[in-house]
């Protein structure tokens, strides 16, 4: 299912991607990736709604809980969902942390793209793709 939500997200076709998903993230011990995946899709659509934001924010937190410590994904997930909600002030925090655990990582094509969303959120805008 993972991969077929991957085409369906890549060809355009995110309300399929989303409902795979979903079906996924109802199974037990579906990994934290699932949660994550769900709200990056919902607050990165352009014109998301203001449910469509709650929600992610939901399956944000859920990805969070589910790592035992921080993680560069779930916490860049995090920052895009903040924008969404116009939270921007914790949408900064959660993508400094996410490009500081990068770089870290040597993860540097990562951070670059961590900075990128970090200055839209510094300006006040939320990402969209």
């Amino acid at each position: 299912h993972l991969s077929l939500v991957n085409v369906y997200a890549a060809g355009g076709r995110r309300p399929l991607a989303l409902s795979h998903l979903r079906l996924i993230s109802a199974s037990p011990g579906a990994p934290f990736v699932i949660a994550n995946n769900l709200a990056w899709l919902l607050a990165t659509q352009p014109n998301a709604s203001p449910g469509d934001v709650a929600e992610a924010l939901q399956w944000a937190r859920r990805a969070q809980q589910s790592v035992p410590a921080p993680n560069v994904t779930v916490l860049d997930t995090l920052g895009v969902v903040y924008a969404a909600n116009g939270q921007f002030a914790e949408a900064i925090q959660a993508a400094e942390e996410a490009r500081r655990l990068a770089l870290e990582n040597r993860l540097t094509g990562l951070a670059e793209r961590i900075a990128t969303r970090l200055a839209s959120y510094r300006a006040g805008h939320a990402w969209v793709e």
